[in-house]
């Protein structure tokens, strides 16, 4: 069976595309947060001048803030990116499709053994006289 995608609804691919993009951007952001942490408390660490006590205690406090703060701030803002460029994506897509034909893809049948395994089996043959009962197409 051969299939083309003529046209993608905007709206869809704009959920995805936020979806998607503000998880990447959380990961992002808490990857960001946790560089962040280690610079501020490599900071704190070494040795500051007197006069500098304060700005290593606010560097190790900044870095710790940033593992909570950025996940948040980067998810969102990429998810907004994310669902902008997909609109973006989406409506060009659409105008390809119309223009030169959408992407095609063929499809067949898959069995898989878990299906054939967890299938109800027929149930078994009546005792005595009765007649005999086909079991329906699907437990063959």
């Amino acid at each position: 069976m051969k299939y083309e995608l003529k046209r993608v609804g905007i709206f869809s691919v704009i959920k995805i595309s936020f979806i998607i993009g503000g998880a990447g951007g959380f990961l992002a952001g808490l990857f960001a947060g946790l560089i962040f942490a280690a610079i501020g408390s490599m900071f704190s660490s070494i040795g500051m001048p007197a006069e500098m006590g304060e700005i290593s205690g606010l560097a190790r406090g900044m870095g710790l803030a940033m593992v909570f703060i950025l996940p948040f701030v980067y998810g969102f803002i990429i998810a907004i990116f994310s669902a902008i460029y997909g609109a973006i994506a989406g409506a060009l897509y659409n105008l390809a499709a119309r223009l030169i034909g959408g992407l095609e893809w063929e499809m067949a049948p898959v069995s898989t053994p878990i299906a054939a395994a967890s299938a109800v089996p027929p149930p078994p043959p009546p005792a005595g006289d009765q007649p005999r009962r086909t079991p329906p197409a699907m437990y063959e």
